[in-house]
């Protein structure tokens, strides 16, 4: 009796913790919700330091480009759920900057995990270094997903203004909407675009972003937002359709 019920515990404690574990952080970032105002990302010393010792969710983050090494806001929540999950899987190394995590509804009422990677782009292409993924609300029935979303390297060639996603909002009373503040900074003199060498900003303006029933972000520049050079700005797309379900999208 003993040995019956030991051996099918040993053999299946692994998967079973998986599982559990997966359902739990997958459930913890859909309840996520985006602080005011966060800070996504910063490389000064000192508040680097401060940052990760203050809030347990910001960690060592991926250089942008031409960047060090940056403190991240990159939530436990995610950061465990893409240990568990390949859809959501970043790759070996330091974590990517989240700009938005949490549960939005589609126009039909399902359900959606939405994330809302990388913060630094392009301000003639506002989209262009931004991924989405979109993820169906798991039943007690579904497993772990195993297939990894391998994101690819990222070129670029042509006008280029260094410009960064802020943290973004979910509006408390449209539930398919998503809000977008962006900056631009003043051009670099040092001949590489992914080197920002001044926090001083340009232009500025907010992205307006709405779920739909195909698991899109149907994304628009909202009108008379744009503060200072708007010629600057450019939103080329005009959705955001990356990883849908694990699956490359584009």
């Amino acid at each position: 009796m003993i040995v019956a019920i030991a051996w099918p515990a040993y053999r299946y404690h692994q998967p079973i913790y998986r599982w559990a574990a997966w359902q739990y952080w997958f459930r913890q970032c859909l309840a996520h919700q985006m602080p005011a105002n966060i800070q996504l990302r910063d490389k000064n010393l000192e508040q680097k330091v401060a940052l990760k010792t203050s809030h347990p969710d910001y960690c060592d983050g991926e250089p942008a480009r031409g960047w060090i090494t940056s403190t991240v806001y990159s939530p436990r929540a995610f950061v465990n759920l893409s240990m568990l999950d390949g859809r959501t899987y970043v790759g070996a190394g330091l974590a990517p900057a989240v700009a938005f995590l949490g549960e939005r509804t589609r126009p039909d009422g399902e359900r959606r995990l939405v994330i809302v990677r990388n913060d630094r782009t392009n301000g003639f292409d506002l989209l262009r270094h931004i991924h989405l993924t979109v993820l169906p609300v798991p039943s007690l029935f579904d497993t772990p997903h195993q297939t990894v979303n391998l994101n690819g390297g990222e070129s670029h060639s042509g006008l280029f203004t260094p410009a960064a996603i802020e943290s973004c909002t979910a509006d408390p009373v449209d539930r398919t909407h998503v809000i977008v503040p962006f900056v631009v900074f003043k051009t670099n003199t040092m001949g590489s675009p992914w080197t920002i060498e001044t926090d001083e900003v340009k232009a500025s303006g907010i992205i307006d972003a709405y779920l739909t029933n195909d698991d899109t972000l149907r994304v628009q520049l909202r009108e008379n937002s744009v503060t200072g050079d708007a010629t600057a700005v450019h939103l080329v797309r005009s959705e955001l359709r990356d990883y849908v379900n694990g699956v490359d999208a584009k």
